[in-house]
Order: structure tokens, then sequence, then C-alpha cells
């Protein structure tokens, strides 16, 4: 048996009383026969009053948790196993029926070759664990809600020169979350037109003290474009008055952002269709009222008329005034009806089906213009909408090449559809007369504007074609030149 009174650290009091301060007992143990002995701190510290459990390396290693128990046998046979100080952290049972975190650090004595006891330090460590636990589990919980959020935080220090980018932020820009970039790569992702902006914020701060919020565009390592939120203010040290450094926090908010310009995108449209109906109205009430008095007075003039030219004028003057009204009406009528059918149900049309049917209803004038109509569907071959829209737009967009084409020439129509975004487009094009966009750009979409001479030209098919398009949702632009034809883009 080890005689373990002949070993330093039992005669060891005034060492011991230098410990209790820091919640530290002693410990010395036999290797070869189990026998420990503990110093009177060990005991107070785990809970127990000295010589309260028998001082034996099992008894100790029954303090530990059930299932950690061979864990802690282990430990204890690799720590005789090496000459090197050694150090371990475990939860240890209390007298007090808690578990309770304690560091056992030590060293291993050496005999002719052979390990013979343990000598050590048992140390309480549960408040600095505890807190250290509680301050991850904050810390993660502050990760789970910016990432929530989508929002992460940064720093730059001056002197010396560093940065610290959050692994939010490396989420944010499409990046490993455990990459952190450089400055001068930081400033890469920014989106050329806002990097001036960034430059001239952060310089402010660094150079006047002046903070910043403002919104700007990024393109990520995925080469996504995202809208952000940049806050930053400067860091001032209290002691010299000097700004060493700026900190601030960057704001994913491009699904609000895309929502907000939707919903400012919807409230002009509104408005715009608002307008266009108004004047609408104003143009059928002004043709209503002149269909209305011709009307009178030239039945007025037929009842007093005898001579038989006369009423034969004025009889050809009431179809023409009828004819003016239904056309009137007509209009009046197309209006309400994409106003009534908005909200049908949208099914499956595919474009080369309703180009189809365009065809049928021009086949008198395609066959008697006979223009060479391209199509290229293959990107985007079928849409969900109203099929009588997609028809009408498509009608109306083709009556009006055939109706302003370049008589030097022979009519060509393309007709494409394609994606972006997830959103289809289709695209109109046509080598016709044109339209001097910087005299009509505003006029190309309002009821009764026409820009060439055709007795068959009303200026209502692309007013009602705008307002189709608009009332699911989309819009169309238009480029022209003239002399050189007309591009339709119409974004679904």
């Amino acid at each position: 048996m080890l005689n373990l009174a002949k070993h330093t650290l039992r005669n060891t009091g005034h060492f011991e009383s230098i410990l209790k301060g820091f919640n530290t007992g002693l410990y010395e143990c036999s290797i070869i026969d189990d026998n420990c002995w503990w110093s009177s701190q060990f005991f107070e510290i785990l809970g127990l009053k000295e010589g309260e459990i028998e001082p034996k390396m099992e008894a100790f290693i029954h303090l530990a948790k059930p299932k950690e128990r061979d864990f802690l046998r282990a430990k204890i046979n690799e720590f005789a196993d090496q000459k090197e100080v050694y150090s371990l952290e475990i939860q240890l049972k209390h007298q007090s029926g808690v578990y309770r975190w304690y560091r056992i650090t030590g060293q291993a004595h050496w005999t002719k070759n052979e390990p013979k006891y343990l000598t050590g330090f048992l140390t309480d460590i549960h408040d600095r664990i505890t807190t250290e636990l509680r301050n991850k589990k904050n810390e993660l919980l502050m990760e789970e809600v910016n990432l929530m959020a989508k929002v992460g935080g940064w720093e730059i220090k001056l002197d010396p020169f560093e940065g610290i980018w959050s692994k939010e932020l490396s989420i944010i820009h499409d990046l490993p979350p455990d990459y952190v970039p450089l400055f001068e790569e930081v400033m890469t992702y920014v989106k050329p037109e806002y990097r001036p902006m960034v430059n001239e914020a952060i310089n402010n701060a660094i150079n006047k003290g002046t903070p910043y919020d403002f919104e700007a565009k990024i393109i990520t390592a995925k080469k996504r474009e995202i809208w952000i939120r940049i806050m930053g203010k400067p860091i001032v040290d209290p002691e010299t008055d000097k700004i060493t450094g700026i900190i601030g926090v960057i704001h994913d908010i491009d699904e609000r952002k895309e929502r907000e310009l939707a919903l400012k995108a919807s409230f002009n449209l509104i408005h715009e269709q608002n307008e266009r109906l108004v004047n609408f109205a104003n143009i059928v009430s002004h043709n209503l009222r002149s269909h209305s008095s011709n009307l009178e007075l030239t039945l007025s003039l037929l009842d007093m008329e005898t001579e038989e030219k006369e009423i034969s004028h004025l009889k050809n003057n009431l179809h023409k005034i009828s004819k003016g009204l239904n056309q009137t009406l007509e209009s009046l009528k197309d209006i309400v009806v994409i106003n009534n059918n908005a909200g049908e149900i949208k099914v499956p049309v595919k474009f080369e089906n309703a180009l189809a049917a365009v065809k049928l209803a021009l086949e008198a004038e395609i066959e008697l213009v006979k223009p060479a109509i391209h199509t290229n569907f293959t990107e985007y071959p079928e849409i969900e909408y109203i099929p009588a829209y997609l028809e009408s737009i498509l009608l109306n967009l083709t009556s009006n090449a055939i109706k302003y084409r370049n008589p030097d020439r022979p009519l060509e129509i393309n007709i494409t559809t394609g994606q972006q975004k997830g959103k289809a487009w289709l695209r109109f094009q046509d080598n016709g007369l044109g339209i001097d966009l910087k005299k009509h750009k505003s006029e190309v979409f309002m009821i009764n504007k026409t820009f060439h001479t055709n007795p068959n030209a009303r200026g209502v098919g692309l007013f009602i074609t705008k307002n189709q398009i608009e009332s699911l949702g989309g819009n169309i632009d238009v480029a022209s030149e003239v002399n050189v034809g007309t591009t339709f883009t119409i974004n679904f």
C-alpha cells in the first residue's frame, strides 16, 4: 500500500488555506490501492463534511452522473498513464442534490517508470460555467433572432485597421457562414450605382462623426440582386474624444422593399387607369352628346324638308350618326367587359393557339397584305391567362401592324415570348411606319389618339389592350422609330 502520509500535499495546510478563497480543494490518490486523501476544502466544495464519505477513487467517480461514470473512470486511467498535467471539466453531484460544474487538474507521479499516485486540485467552476452557458445561449438566441430578422452586424476599427463581420452578414451575402471577406471585397458586392453613396457615408462617419441610415442594393455571391438597409455610426473613444471606428448593421429588406415597390407601382397603375377611364368617360360623354345633338338636329331638319334630294342627304347623315353612335357604344361596352371579366379564372393558354385564332379572325386582311409573321414561343409556350384577353391583345397588335404598315416594303411581324424572374413576357415587333415617341409617347395608349392617316383608325385598340393587360396586374411598354417600326413589350 502506498503511504500517502509521506506525500507533500497532505502537509500543506498553509497552501490549502490560500486555495480556500478560490473554491479549490486538494487531493492525492493512490493508483495502486484506490485510497485517497482529500483536503477539508475538497469535502467542503462538494457540500460534504470531512469523512462523510470514504475518500476512495470509486466513491469520487460515483459523484458523476450515471451516464458519465465510465467516461470519468476511463479519463482517470488515461491521466495515470501520462506524465503531463491534465485537466477535465465535469459535473459532480453536490450534497444538495444538484449537479455542479468542477474542474479536476493534476499530474501523475511516477516511480521507476510506473505511475504511483495522482495529485492535484478540485475547483468549483459552476458559476463561471453557468454564466458562460447562459451567455452562449443568449448569443445563440440572438443569432437565431438575427437570422430570422435577416440582420447582421459589422464593425470597422481604424488603428490598427480591422473588420468584424457577423455570420448573419455572410448568409445575407450568400457566403459561407464562417467566411469573413476583406473590406475591399465587401464593396464589390454593393451594386455599382450605390458605391459612391456607401463610400461617402463611411468617410463622413470617420471624418465628421456623421451617422447614416439608407437603403441600397447588393449583388450577392449567388448573383441575387437584393435590397438592404445599411446603418452605421462612429465609435468615439471617451478618453480622447477621437473616432476609432464605425459600428453598424445591415438588414435584408428585399421582401419588404419589393412589396413596397409593388404597392407603389399598383397605386400608380390605379391612378393611371383612373385618369384614362376619366378621360374615356369624358370622350364618350362628349361623343354621345355630339351624336345626340346631331341626331336631334337631323331629325328636325328631316321633318321640315320637302325636297327629295335633301331628304336623301339627311337620311345618309342619319346612317353616319348611327354608325358613329354604335362605335362609341361598342367602345364603352369593351371597357365595361374588361372591368367585369378581370376576375375570371385564368386557365392555361398556348400563345400558338391564341395567335391561330387571331389569324382566323383577320383572315381577309392577312390574305390581302400577306405579312410574314415569325414566332418563337419555345422559351415560354403557355401562360395562365384569360383566353379572350390574350386573343384580344394579339388581335389589336396584329391589326395595328397591318393598318400602319409601310407601303414601301413587305410587312414583317416578329412575336416572341420568354420569362424573367419567373414572370412571362411577350414582345411584338413590326417594321411598319413607326411612331414619333418624342411627340406622342404619352398619347400612345390614350383613347381616340391616332398618329397616321388611316380611314379605319379609331384610336381605341391600344387603349383597350393596355386596360386588359393592367387589369390582370401586367404592363405594356412601347419602343418605336419613324419609318423603322414599333415594338410592344408586355410583362404579364
